[in-house]
């Protein structure tokens, strides 16, 4: 096991390890990539459609359900592309010139949307009563 050319191996060079994505991510067949993609994406869609049940806590000040479950959704389905054309090939698509600036409005909305439901929710509890009511 490792990396390393065979003259490497045969004049008894130490084998240096395979990288990152040979041990974790082997190639996949086609069905394999299909059968991802589709798991993603259809998981995905259920967070998200998911999140609409959440709307009576939100309307209630708990934005927290809603926020998690519809960016997760989001980020599931984007991600499921990658099982399609690669997750390098699909970043290098999403960091285009033409796609920068969307890319960077989408994926900012889903991190401020995660920042304002979890984040300054739980400031706004740490915060006394009487200091919400602005008492």
């Amino acid at each position: 096991k490792g990396g390393g050319s065979i003259f490497d191996r045969l004049l008894g060079a130490p084998a240096k390890p395979d990288p990152f994505y040979v041990r974790y991510c082997p190639a996949l067949s086609w069905e394999d990539r299909v059968l991802g993609f589709l798991a993603c994406l259809v998981i995905g869609y259920a967070l998200t459609i998911t999140s609409l049940f959440s709307y009576t806590a939100l309307i209630h000040g708990n934005p927290a359900p809603f926020a998690l479950r519809y960016s997760l959704g989001n980020l599931l389905a984007i991600c499921s592309t990658a099982f399609l054309m690669g997750p390098q090939a699909q970043i290098k698509s999403m960091l285009e010139p033409q796609r920068f600036y969307a890319t960077t409005v989408y994926l900012g909305a889903i991190v401020a949307t995660l920042v304002s439901a979890l984040v300054l929710r739980m400031r706004s509890k740490r915060r006394p009563r009487a200091a919400r009511r602005g008492h």
